[in-house]
């Protein structure tokens, strides 16, 4: 009987408070057992804490042992000193919610056991609901955090944060959520509604067990106000079940509360070095490196390095650094250097962000993008659909599977209308390694602006319609002050629309841009290839220009040109030029090939080609190959010719090849071709516009150029005209 009497006594010691053990206000106390935490306990619960200090004296190890459970608000001072709390284990935080008067510093929990099965919205180790004060120096090691049901934000150091901060402090170990249909978790703090998390870590792995877990962030599952400054993340992030949602390296969705009016979130001088794997057989959807859906607020000076995404199953708006991107959010100075890996069907797919609806500066994507059965992919953004990208640039190389792919671009895949591009580049080489369509070195697909950019690109592979240096499919849109340093080898049999800058363009305006390197087609039967443009219908060129290397390596192909391969739909040609090189084998299966555009059904006017045709013994012309009209009346004015007909090549005509009237009108007037170059006095059109090399470079002797517009040409005795006012060419080392 006295042994159970001293057990029972020893009991109430550890588990009942004692309210004389708290301190005075002012006053501070030394906690050196179990029963002083409890006693703690006790104070808190009866509203002793403020104004009053809590010192840890020695190391404490809870060796599983369950302590009263705060519930009113901690308000004092927990001093840590350095001290370790070890082997905690509860389904619940050791201080249900602390205020602003509260401080909680210097303390290391080890071991920690968090198994939460319901009933408690707010899980973390130390704090569930901080409402202000200041966490400092409070470090979560080797510990673990289980919620299978109930929990509305979970934490390893705080499971709600609506104000105060969250300062150096630290998580490494395991959070695994199995509570179904729940969200809000993060490897800090569950949830931010205000204060600043500075100089955070969390390292470790963070399970997602079941479907519908949303708002999953390596520091903050979901962030709706406050700052996130200097922080870090290396957790594993794996998301075993269906359909998540706004998965995040950093935080999972940065949104907008619509029922307090709050400050909008903020991230800046924060890392990612982790991985984020997707195992489920449905879709996810923002998943990103550093943010995984950032509805409002900035991303400031923030990076993702070294970390990879991998998506087993297929999802959508997927980035290096943000996943979804909407219209009032930042991106400034902010940098993505990860892979990311789509092995199921996926769209929206970026090296920087999935899908772009905001303001993006001054950032840059590197890395690699492999996607299997995808579309909307780009080196920086997969799809853009409104906002604006500045000073931006990517490095990246991007891959497709078998199965091909649509809208793969350097910087954007897909570009909708209200959307702007502007002093950005890409350096990127993308393998095509099935049937993909639109395809470009900057855009896939482009029908905003895009102004004052360019790309270097290497394309490769199985490219089947669209595919261009800088944009493989320009719809609408405006293209200005822009260039391409190409290099495309397409082995698709009957590729068509290839272009060194545009692959095809419809109805859009170009200005002041050009394209330079090399086009090599090595499958039969491809169409319209151009120096500049693949294919254009309806749109507008003026001052622009093509330095473009075209070998077509096989038969069959029809409507080459050194600016345009195809004109149609009363498309405008004005103040343009080639310069390129155009080399054909299986010459005799090889039609309507021209100096500047091997078909034309619209208007050409004040432009020339000088470059060289070789190989070619079809209906070839040193400025046209076919001159048509297909419902419209079909032009060419103040116009020459100075091309070279080299090896294997007789030009039909040395003008115009060939002139076939259909639904309207065709006329040729104030145009010329030089007759030694291009070793003929024939012409489909303009007879009598053949001039000697010496008589094209002494315009007076014969009257040529008299109708010419002085504003326009730069008309000198002793070379050939000139055009004024053309891009200068450019070559920036990447």
């Amino acid at each position: 009987m006295k042994k159970l009497i001293i057990a029972v006594s020893l009991f109430l010691t550890i588990f009942t408070a004692n309210a004389e053990w708290c301190p005075p206000q002012g006053g501070s106390i030394g906690i050196s057992s179990l029963a002083d935490i409890n006693n703690m306990i006790g104070c808190v619960n009866r509203h002793l804490t403020l104004g009053r200090k809590f010192v840890l004296t020695k190391d404490i190890d809870f060796n599983g042992t369950l302590l009263a459970k705060t519930n009113q608000p901690f308000q004092g001072t927990f001093e840590g000193n350095d001290k370790t709390i070890s082997h905690y284990a509860d389904s619940s935080s050791l201080f249900s919610s602390m205020d602003s008067n509260a401080r909680i510093e210097n303390v290391v929990f080890k071991y920690t056991r968090i198994l939460s099965t319901g009933n408690v919205p707010y899980i973390s180790v130390l704090v569930g609901l901080q409402n202000g004060g200041t966490i400092e120096n409070v470090v979560v090691e080797n510990s673990t955090l289980m919620v299978t049901s109930g929990a509305s934000a979970t934490g390893a150091i705080v499971g709600m944060m609506e104000s105060g901060s969250i300062i150096r402090s630290a998580f490494s170990g395991d959070i695994i959520m199995k509570a179904e249909n729940s969200g809000n978790v993060g490897g800090i703090a569950g949830a931010q509604n205000g204060g600043m998390i500075e100089a955070a870590l969390s390292a470790g792995q963070l399970d997602v067990w079941k479907k519908n877990i949303n708002k999953v962030g390596g520091i903050v599952g979901a962030q709706s106000s406050g700052v996130i400054k200097g922080s870090s993340s290396n957790l594993q992030i794996v998301i075993v079940e269906n359909n998540a949602l706004a998965i995040g390296g950093i935080v999972g969705a940065m949104w907008f509360k619509t029922e307090k009016a709050l400050a909008p979130p903020k991230i800046e001088q924060s890392d990612f070095f982790g991985k984020i794997t997707t195992w489920g057989t449905e879709s996810v959807g923002g998943i990103g490196g550093l943010v995984g859906i950032q509805q409002v607020g900035s991303i400031i000076n923030s990076h993702v390095e070294s970390a990879d995404i991998s998506i087993t199953s297929g999802g959508r708006n997927i980035g290096g650094l943000v996943g979804q991107q909407n219209d009032k959010a930042i991106i400034e100075s902010s940098d993505s250097d990860s892979g990311v890996i789509i092995n199921g069907k996926s769209s929206s797919i970026g090296g920087l962000v999935g899908l772009a609806q905001g303001t993006i500066n001054n950032s840059h994507a590197y890395g690699n993008i492999l996607a299997i059965q995808s579309s909307d992919i780009g080196g920086l953004a997969g799809a853009q659909a409104s906002g604006k990208i500045s000073n931006s640039y990517t490095t990246i190389k991007i891959d497709t599977g078998p199965s091909g792919g649509d809208n793969i671009g350097g910087l954007v895949g897909y570009q909708e209308i209200q959307a702007i591009i502007e002093s950005s580049y890409s350096s990127s080489s993308i393998n095509l390694k099935g049937y993909t369509i639109r395809v470009g070195g900057l855009v896939g697909v482009a029908k905003g602006i895009i102004n004052n950019s360019f790309a270097k690109a290497k394309i490769i592979g199985f490219g089947k319609e669209l595919v261009g240096g800088l944009v493989g499919g320009q719809i609408d849109g405006v293209i200005s002050n822009s260039y391409a340093d190409v290099d495309i080898t397409l082995n698709a049999s009957g590729a068509t629309y290839i272009g060194g800058l545009v692959g095809g363009q419809s109805v859009g305006t170009m200005s002041n841009n050009y394209a330079y390197g090399n086009i090599k087609i090595q499958k039969p039967d491809a169409k319209s290839i151009g120096g500049l443009i693949g294919n254009q219908s309806s749109g507008n060129i003026n001052h622009s220009y093509a330095q473009t290397n075209i070998l077509i390596d096989s038969s069959g192909a029809i409507y080459i040109g050194g600016l345009v391969g195809e004109q149609e739909y009363q498309g405008m040609i004005d103040s343009s030029r080639s310069s390129s090189n155009i080399t054909l084998n299986g010459a005799a299966t090889n039609q309507y090939i021209g100096g500047l555009a091997g078909i034309v059904s619209g208007v050409i006017k004040n432009t020339y080609a000088d470059g060289a045709i070789n190989g070619a013994n079809g209906v070839t012309g040193g400025l046209v190959g076919l001159l048509t009209s297909l419902g419209s009346n079909t032009s060419i004015y103040n116009s020459y010719s100075a091309v070279t007909s080299g090896a294997n090549t007789k030009l039909l005509g040395g003008l115009i090849g060939q002139i076939i009237e259909l639904e309207g009108s065709v006329t040729c007037s104030d145009s010329y071709w030089d007759m030694n170059k291009s070793k003929t006095d024939l012409s489909a059109g303009c007879k009598d516009g053949g001039r000697t090399t010496y008589d094209m470079q002494h315009p007076d002797r014969l009257h040529t150029y008299t109708n010419w517009v002085d504003d326009i040409w730069n008309i000198r005795d002793g070379g050939y005209p000139a055009l004024k006012n053309m891009p200068p060419l450019l070559n920036y080392n990447f």
